[in-house]
């Protein structure tokens, strides 16, 4: 059963991680690093994936999935989803284009002159450099905040089997 669940998480998650990488080049080639609305998207592309995952393991187990099972799935989908943006984003900002950081620092210098412009007060700069350590501590970080969800549907969706007597 739990190579059902298993089998589930990984096809979600390649599909996702492909799809998680082919929008960060597409951000990356578009230069679209600052548009809220498709970052939060993006944001929640692992959780919907990860939820997916989570139903298709239920329906292939015949509406019974227990509280593991249905962590698993959500966990392989959304490790395999970050290790792809991990990788992409590592190309794309340290080894293909590093002159792309300083275009990401402009946007948010133009964005903090305009919210300053407003009369807001932005948050101090802070000079981040992206290298593979601060990627990886990210893509930790974002795992352990999308867990949370995880194990919330997986709990509203557990459902023991019958025992048969």
């Amino acid at each position: 059963m739990d190579s059902i669940v298993k089998k589930t998480g990984l096809i979600f998650g390649i599909i996702g991680g492909v799809l998680f990488a082919a929008n960060y080049i597409i951000i990356w080639k578009n230069e679209i690093f600052s548009d809220a609305l498709y970052g939060t998207i993006l944001r929640l592309f692992p959780i919907i994936m990860g939820i997916g995952a989570q139903i298709v393991s239920k329906l292939k187990l015949k509406n019974y999935i227990s509280f593991k099972q249905g962590v698993i799935a959500f966990v392989i989908c959304t490790a395999i989803m970050l290790s792809s943006e991990l990788i992409v984003n590592y190309l794309i900002y340290v080894q293909i284009d590093p002159e792309a950081q300083e275009r990401i620092e402009e946007i948010y210098q133009q964005n903090k002159e305009a919210l300053e412009a407003q009369g807001l007060k932005a948050m101090e700069e802070v000079k981040r450099t992206i290298t593979f350590s601060t990627l990886a501590i990210q893509t930790a970080l974002s795992f352990l905040i999308y867990l949370i969800p995880g194990m919330i549907t997986a709990l509203a969706m557990r459902k023991k089997r019958p025992i048969a007597q």
